[in-house]
């Protein structure tokens, strides 16, 4: 059986989003702009990224990520191995 499908281009231009994301990411999303919002408010960097419980090395890969790929930057990295051992 044949799966016709459209090529990615099409998809982009449309912005027809097929990705489903988790809920961490949604949560990463949404600590990044109550930083954001705190800073402008006037609050320390300290402070903001105490409310937002987070490391600030987290914070600016996440910021990183998010810039660079939007959504699919704050979604869990694979953890598995590059390269595994063949047996021999």
């Amino acid at each position: 059986m044949q799966h016709k499908m459209l090529h990615k281009q099409y998809y982009h231009i449309r912005g027809i989003d097929e990705t489903a994301y988790s809920q961490k990411t949604y949560d990463r999303e949404k600590k990044l702009k109550l930083y954001q919002k705190l800073i402008a408010e006037g609050c320390s960097q300290k402070t903001s990224l105490e409310a937002i419980e987070t490391p600030r090395s987290t914070y600016y890969r996440w910021r990183k990520n998010y810039q660079l790929h939007g959504l699919a930057g704050l979604e869990d990295e694979s953890r598995s191995p590059n390269y595994s051992r063949k047996p021999t």
